[in-house]
């Protein structure tokens, strides 16, 4: 999980999290992965500024959830 405390919020934090983690991922052979969020929830709106691409949106115990990629496939 990967969150940034509201008071802090749009300053960039939230994206040098993401590009660290896609960082250390690459370290790995990992080129892309995958992040998953409750749909009522603002960072939807983050993920899709950043650049992550929507790949399937279900519903798990009720509530409705979206998948997106971060990474080469994100890119396509």
């Amino acid at each position: 999980t990967l969150a940034v405390i509201k008071s802090h919020q749009r300053r960039g934090i939230g994206r040098k999290l993401v590009k660290e983690a896609a960082r250390e991922f690459k370290s790995r052979s990992i080129n892309t992965f995958v992040i998953s969020t409750y749909d009522r929830l603002a960072a939807n709106g983050f993920y899709k500024k950043i650049g992550c691409r929507l790949i399937e949106t279900f519903n798990f115990l009720g509530e409705k959830m979206n998948y997106y990629t971060y990474g080469s496939i994100a890119k396509n």
